[in-house]
């Protein structure tokens, strides 16, 4: 959709005759390259401004709202708008930023796929681009609709999706599989072997890519019986609820229902990680990796373990290998598999460089003897915890001056471990959205 055929409609529309009140902020307002300037600009104006002049300084700061991808505060000024103009390119910009906003919530493809009727609506030659914008939206609330077994709507919403946008067919048919495939397991944990075949046939259909991954829970639902794949789908429900001990009991199901199961060992080792039972961890991540070195995603999963310990050799290894594995593979999805080592890697790199200096910064005060506010000597209390070998003892036992640090310095080596834990925190983050996505 034009972006600019939108706005230029959309100012016709509102006929605006009003002076501004302050003609340098209404001059910024109206800025197009600099959306910064302009939402300051409109602020200032709306301060003072009313009627005509008001709504169109709202318009440009959800227009400058828009631009910086801050669609939240952008779909509150186009709500603005709309509470004194029923204009149909304030409905489809408000449609699209709700669009923008489906990942962090579903339940804005509703309010998405509302302004789009609206807007077409007002004017049913708005834009014959614009329903391939909107798309992404049906085909969220199909998945929606479904994981809430409201089947027809869901089917209805796939539909459009598809036609609504061809070129995507593909993807929206792959996300529609994923979403009855996680139905599927839902079935499965709860015995209900049935809906589960009939699900897990539609996912293969969908996206026969998966048929491979899901073979064994079809096979074992089709026998009616509970089986290691039944724990295995009870334990990531388990998981979803943060019943990660649970989780940990279903697993060990599967484990003793199928002892050479990898599977079941790497599932177990992720929510003994999440437990901090890191010893346990560890243990499963090596014999998931022992049961089946041909996996990419055990290497991967015990590389982030290794990283969180600080072992960071030990992790480097281990992505290699799993980008290794996926060279041999040849698989399909190659190309996506490796972009996600690849980002791993780089991740893991920075997080050495922030080890390093720490250590650095760990060895310099305990070879000065100047860490009065320690427990014990700080490099080596650091080694303790990530087995590395410990400093020789000091040449004099006598206790040095304590050193002034440079101006800087100081804040500069505390900021390290703060920093770190930051980028702990989010490339942990990204490892759990990669896993909920990676689950069936």
């Amino acid at each position: 959709m034009s972006a600019a055929r939108l706005a230029g409609a959309l100012i016709a529309c509102l006929m605006i005759g009003a002076e501004p009140a302050m003609a340098d902020a209404w001059d910024d307002c109206q800025v197009k390259d600099n959306p910064d300037l302009a939402i300051e600009g409109c602020t200032t104006t709306l301060a003072s401004a009313s009627g005509d002049q008001m709504l169109e300084a709202q318009y440009h700061r959800a227009f400058a709202y828009f631009g910086k991808h801050d669609f939240y505060h952008a779909a509150k000024d186009f709500t603005s708008v709309i509470a004194s103009r029923s204009i149909a390119e304030v409905y489809a910009y408000r449609g699209l930023a709700y669009v923008y906003q489906v990942d962090d919530d579903p339940a804005f493809a509703d309010q998405a796929i509302s302004d789009l009727n609206q807007a077409l609506a007002l004017k049913p030659d708005l834009d014959t681009n614009l329903e391939k914008d909107f798309s992404f939206a049906y085909s969220v609330r199909a998945a929606t609709n479904l994981e809430n077994g409201q089947d027809t709507q869901a089917i209805s919403d796939e539909d459009s999706a598809v036609k609504m946008n061809p070129d995507k067919a593909a993807a929206f048919n792959t996300d529609f599989g994923s979403a009855y495939a996680r139905r599927a397991l839902k079935s499965l944990a709860n015995g209900e072997y049935d809906h589960a075949v009939s699900d897990l046939q539609q996912a293969n259909q969908l996206d026969p890519a998966s048929t491979d991954r899901l073979a064994p829970y079809l096979s074992e639902a089709q026998s009616g019986k509970p089986g290691p794949y039944a724990a295995i789908a009870r334990g990531e429900q388990h998981e979803k609820d943060d019943a990660y001990d649970q989780a940990v009991n279903d697993y060990t199901d599967a484990i003793i229902a199928s002892p050479d199961m990898a599977q079941a060992y790497l599932e177990r080792a992720e929510a003994f990680e999440v437990l901090e039972r890191y010893s346990d961890a560890r243990s499963d991540f090596d014999q998931a990796v022992k049961l089946d070195s041909g996996n990419w995603r055990a290497y991967y999963a015990r590389g982030y373990f290794h990283q969180q310990m600080a072992e960071f050799d030990l992790a480097d290894a281990d992505f290699s290998q799993a980008s290794t594995v996926i060279d041999q593979g040849h698989d399909a999805d190659a190309e996506g598999e490796k972009a996600i080592i690849d980002k791993a890697s780089k991740s893991l790199q920075f997080d050495k460089k922030l080890e390093d200096h720490w250590v650095s910064y760990l060895k310099d005060i305990q070879t000065s003897n100047n860490y009065a506010n320690w427990s014990s000597a700080p490099y080596d209390l650091y080694a303790g915890r990530h087995n590395l070998p410990k400093l020789p003892p000091p040449a004099t036992a006598s206790v040095a001056p304590m050193a002034i640090p440079e101006p800087g310095r100081a804040w500069s080596w505390w900021a390290i471990p703060l920093v770190l834990l930051i980028v702990l925190g989010v490339g942990g983050g990204g490892y759990q959205f990669y896993r909920q996505r990676n689950k069936a």
